[in-house]
């Protein structure tokens, strides 16, 4: 993809994401805007300005090739974690998730922070295809800095609980934020290329 200015991105690009909740309704009756799509139009660039996370950008490769167009389809974000790990969070998963540190009480995990896909694009791709992206640039890093485990945090449901545990991700505990989500986790294979 050709850089773009950040007016351009701003005004032009982001405007045509739409992610919205299925369950929240806005004054009008109207399905409120998800927080995923508010997080990409209002935050994004500028934590990728501070380096706080990196937003990764699955855009129409048609219209890119004939239309100079960037339509985005699906995003996600990532970024570094201080996982804080509750009492709950036995002897062994904490050796584990910390490289052998039975006491750790925290442990430093990549973070999915955002995963989204476009709701004008729902039948183009799927969370399962958007999480696969997500893990492959993670394993990069993976390769490149170490590392031990990816995190997720979601609310609670059924949907977003299937889409992790259908990929391997497992319940670790409930965030030790007060912020009500749910956080899940997964250890990073090294690949078979990877000494």
């Amino acid at each position: 993809m050709k850089e773009r200015e950040e007016e351009e991105v701003k005004n032009e690009i982001l405007p045509l994401f739409f992610c919205h909740s299925r369950d929240e309704k806005d004054e009008s009756g109207k399905n409120k805007a998800h927080e995923c799509e508010k997080f990409l139009k209002e935050d994004a660039i500028e934590f990728e300005l501070r380096s706080v996370s990196r937003t990764y950008l699955l855009v129409d490769e048609e219209a890119l090739e004939k239309e100079d167009k960037i339509n985005i389809i699906a995003y996600y974000t990532l970024s570094m974690k201080s996982l804080n790990l509750g009492e709950d969070v036995g002897t062994t998963k904490r050796s584990k998730l910390s490289g052998g540190m039975k006491e750790a009480s925290t442990v430093v995990a990549y973070l999915i922070g955002q995963l989204a896909k476009n709701d004008s694009y729902s039948s183009e791709t799927n969370m399962t295809e958007i999480l696969e992206f997500a893990l492959s640039t993670i394993q990069e890093a993976y390769k490149i800095v170490g590392g031990r485990c990816v995190l997720v945090e979601c609310k609670p449901s059924e949907g977003l609980t299937s889409l992790y545990e259908n990929n391997g991700f497992k319940k670790l505990q409930k965030s030790q934020e007060n912020d009500g989500l749910v956080q899940y986790f997964c250890y990073i294979k090294p690949s078979k290329n990877h000494k």
